[in-house]
């Protein structure tokens, strides 16, 4: 999909489900995050907030809008990022996120090295997931709730012109 005024996204969020999935992982399974983002050798650092705490992105020091977020479904007040053993890593609660892995689909990305299969939330989700971030964001995050805006409003238009009939944009609970 081309988003409109050319407003691509140059972040790469990898998403837990937090405790609504099980996750068949033999139990001695661990994995070093930061060692397989070096590994990438990209350059990723992690990043930190304001409080300096570490954990749940990663980012491109000469491409600051280039980041790699490890997200969770935020199931408390906090903000703060929830250290996972299993990824060896932080994951940063995000409100909503449940949303949109509750019906996901697999896709095939197209690499130089060739076509690998991914997971991701189904577009309608995506977008509906998109509309309430962008309520959710304030401050220094402005910039990207317009993003966020304009990428919604790209995948309801696409998926309002192309799937007519074929289902509820929105499937609401109750």
């Amino acid at each position: 999909m081309r988003w409109k005024d050319q407003q691509g996204t140059e972040d790469l969020g990898f998403a837990h489900a937090g405790r609504s999935v099980s996750v068949a992982l033999s139990t001695n399974f661990s994995l070093n995050t930061q060692d397989v983002v070096r590994s990438l050798e990209m350059g990723f650092l992690p990043a930190s907030t304001f409080g300096k705490v570490f954990g749940g992105s990663f980012v491109h020091p000469k491409q600051p809008e280039f980041r790699l977020d490890f997200l969770t479904a935020k199931t408390s007040e906090s903000d703060a990022p929830i250290f996972n053993e299993q990824p060896g890593t932080s994951l940063q609660p995000l409100p909503f996120l449940h949303y949109s892995l509750e019906e996901v689909q697999q896709v095939v990305l197209l690499s130089g090295l060739g076509p690998v299969f991914v997971t991701v939330p189904h577009p309608a989700r995506y977008a509906v997931h998109k509309l309430l971030v962008f309520g959710e964001r304030s401050g220094t995050y402005l910039g990207k709730a317009r993003k966020d805006l304009d990428q919604a409003a790209a995948l309801i238009e696409w998926y309002l012109n192309n799937t007519a009939g074929q289902r509820k944009l929105v499937d609401w609970p109750g």
